[in-house]
């Protein structure tokens, strides 16, 4: 009864953690490449602005994960 919130926070962090690092691959792998045979070939790279959301997403469930396992780990 006295691990469960140890165990919230560690399945809490391992989800938040995972999704953000799912979202920050996804952001990261826009690329578009827009030409043609007679003019100028552009490439653009989407995904860079707001940027922020999901770095901060990983940072938290991190802190979640570690927070939930010393919860776990220490005794009383």
């Amino acid at each position: 009864m006295k691990k469960i919130p140890g165990i919230m926070a560690t399945v809490a962090g391992i989800v938040i953690l995972v999704m953000n690092l799912i979202l920050k691959i996804k952001l990261n792998a826009s690329v578009s490449v827009i030409g043609g045979g007679d003019g100028p070939t552009s490439i653009f790279i989407a995904g860079k602005i707001g940027d922020a959301p999901a770095t901060f997403g990983i940072i938290l469930g991190a802190v979640l994960l570690v927070l939930g396992i010393f919860m776990l780990v220490r005794k009383k």
